[in-house]
């Protein structure tokens, strides 16, 4: 009886440090993965931080000489309305002034007037090109 105790009690030692051997590879093995992301994570934000640095610089070079291109380069110019209330888009009739109207139009904000200004001043230069 005192024989199969020691055994059980030996079989189970070997289990734990088996168990706590594998448990330690698979920390390495973890850590190493993470360092190794983050080195990448590390040098692709680099890559994106230098590009982001040079078209920077190149605008400014551009602005120099047209400053509304650089606006327009800036500013999308080919986005969809937005809707001022959320749901608008699927409004069609409401009331107003006692009223029925077509609310489709006047649940947007309209950028049309912004947006054709913006590309006048890149075509003509803006005022600064008068100007001179």
């Amino acid at each position: 009886m005192a024989a199969e105790v020691e055994a059980k009690r030996e079989e189970e030692e070997r289990l734990i440090r088996e168990v706590k051997s594998k448990a330690e590879e698979e920390l390495d093995k973890y850590y190493g993965d993470r360092t190794d992301k983050l080195a990448h994570r590390a040098a692709t934000n680099r890559e994106v931080e230098d590009e982001k640095k040079k078209s920077q610089e190149l605008l400014v070079e551009m602005a120099s000489e047209k400053p509304w291109n650089r606006v327009t380069d800036l500013v999308d110019t080919n986005v969809a309305p937005k809707p001022k209330v959320e749901g608008a888009a699927n409004t069609y009739v409401c009331m107003t002034r006692g009223g029925k109207k077509d609310a489709a139009a006047d649940d947007f904000f309209d950028t049309s007037r912004m947006r054709s200004l913006l590309l006048q001043l890149k075509n003509s230069g803006g005022p600064e090109a008068t100007a001179q």
